[in-house]
C-alpha cells in the first residue's frame, strides 16, 4: 500500500467500542475516521474525477479494515479459511479479494505482514497460523481506516458520476429474472411489432388493435377475417368461431397467449440486460464422491441462465471456499454452456452463497449429493 502517514487534519475520531483480542486483558477503543473533504487514496491514488486504482493488495487491506471492527472475542481464534470467507464479504463494491493475485499469495503471509505492522496477533497451532486478536488502536490500523474511507469516497463519487451519465438510472442491486414474450411472425405482421415485451404489454397491443379496427361491441369482440384465421379456425370444434360471431376479450387473449414465444430477461448488477429464449434453466449442483468417499468434487452447470460466467464462478469458489476450480466446455451443437468443477464438498455452501449473495431464486437451484 506504500508508506503509511498519520491521519490528516480532515479526519476526526469517534469512540465506538472496545478492542477485541484473545485474552481479554487489553481494553481500548476503535477510532472510526470520518470522510475527508479532500479525498486522497494513497501515494498512487486517484485525484478527484479520475478512476481510483485499487491493487489486489489494497483490496485485501481494505476488506480487513472493513471487517475488523465487527469482530468480537468469540470470533477468535480464526483460521485462514474463515478469514478469507469474511474478507470476501467485506470487499469494497466492485472489488474482489483474491490472495493469489496479491504479493502475499497466501492468507498466512498476509497475516504475517499485518502482525509485523502491529495490527494483529497470531499464533501457530501445529503448523497452522491462527488469527487471535486485532489491535484497533495501532497507528497502522488507524491509517488503514483512513485509506479505506478515502477509497469508499472515491468509489462513491465515481458511482455518482456514472449515474449522472446514465441519466440518473441506478443499476439493480440484485439479480432479477423477468418473463417476457414475443409475437410469432404471423401475429407480428398483424399487430405491428416483433418486440420482446412483458405479457401485459402484448395484451394491451392486441386490445388497442381491436379498438382501432372497431371490433368492440357491448356484448364482446366481433371476430373479423384476420382474427378468425389466426385464432379460431384450426382449433377444436367447441372453440371455433366464424367471421361475424362474437368472442370475449378474455377468450381472445387466451388464444393469443397460446401462440406467444417465451423468453426471459436477466437483469444482473453491473451488467447489461440479457434476453434469452425460453424459460431459465435451473442451476445444477452435483456433489460426487471420489476415492471411496475420502475426497469430493462439486460440479455446477446452468449458471449462465442467470448472467454468471463460468470463469467468474470458478474464481469466486477459489476465494470463497479456498478450493481449486476448473471450467470445462460442455459438448453441445447449439449451446455454449460450461461446467465448473470445484474440489471439495461445497454443495450446500455454494447453494447458500448463490441464494444469499447472488440473489438467485431458491427454486431455480437443484442440488444432488
Amino acid at each position: 500500500m506504500g508508506p503509511k502517514t498519520a491521519p490528516n487534519g480532515g479526519f476526526t475520531a469517534q469512540l465506538i467500542q472496545p478492542v477485541v483480542g484473545d485474552d481479554g486483558k487489553k481494553e481500548a477503543s476503535i477510532d472510526v475516521l470520518s470522510d475527508s473533504d479532500e479525498p486522497k487514496l494513497d501515494e498512487k491514488g486517484a485525484s478527484e474525477g479520475s478512476v481510483p486504482t485499487i491493487t489486489p493488495d489494497e483490496a485485501a487491506y481494505f476488506a480487513f479494515a472493513s471487517l475488523a471492527p465487527s469482530l468480537t472475542k468469540k470470533d477468535f481464534p480464526m483460521n485462514a479459511d474463515k478469514l478469507t470467507s469474511l474478507l470476501v464479504k467485506h470487499a469494497l463494491p466492485g472489488q474482489m479479494v483474491d490472495f493469489k493475485a496479491t504479493a502475499f499469495k497466501k492468507v498466512g503471509k498476509f497475516l504475517a505482514d499485518l502482525k509485523k505492522r502491529g495490527v494483529v496477533k497470531t499464533k501457530d497451532q501445529k503448523g497452522i497460523v491462527l488469527l487471535v486478536g486485532v489491535d484497533l488502536l495501532s497507528p497502522q490500523f488507524k491509517t488503514l481506516l483512513q485509506s479505506l474511507n478515502e477509497a469508499r469516497k472515491s468509489l462513491a463519487a465515481l458511482d455518482d458520476g456514472k449515474k449522472e451519465k446514465d441519466g440518473g438510472l441506478e443499476s439493480p442491486k440484485e439479480l432479477k429474472i423477468e418473463e417476457v414474450f414475443r409475437f410469432p411472425p404471423s401475429l407480428a405482421t398483424v399487430f405491428g411489432t416483433d418486440a420482446v415485451l412483458p405479457l401485459t404489454s402484448l395484451e394491451d397491443i392486441v386490445t388497442k388493435w381491436c379498438t382501432d379496427q372497431g371490433l368492440f361491441v357491448d356484448e364482446g369482440i366481433t371476430v373479423n377475417d384476420e382474427l378468425c384465421q389466426l385464432f379460431f379456425k384450426k382449433v377444436p370444434a367447441d372453440k371455433k368461431k366464424d367471421v361475424g360471431e362474437l368472442t370475449s376479450r378474455d377468450v381472445l387473449l387466451e388464444r393469443v397467449r397460446e401462440k406467444l414465444q417465451q423468453y426471459h430477461k436477466v437483469i444482473a448488477p453491473g451488467k447489461k440486460e440479457e434476453i434469452r429464449k425460453g424459460l431459465p434453466t435451473a442451476v445444477s449442483i452435483v456433489q460426487e464422491e471420489r476415492q471411496g468417499g475420502r475426497k469430493h468434487v462439486t460440479k455446477v452447470q446452468g449458471m449462465e441462465s442467470f448472467g454468471i460466467a463460468g470463469d467468474d464462478l470458478a474464481k469466486i469458489a477459489q476465494v470463497r471456499f479456498n478450493a481449486s476450480a476448473s471450467v470445462t466446455a460442455l459438448p453441445s451443437k447449439h449451446a455454449s454452456g460450461v461446467e465448473v468443477s470445484i474440489q471439495g464438498a461445497v454443495a450446500d455452501n455454494l447453494r447458500k452463497y448463490l441464494v444469499e449473495e447472488m440473489k438467485l431464486p431458491p427454486a431455480m437451484i437443484k442440488v444432488k449429493m
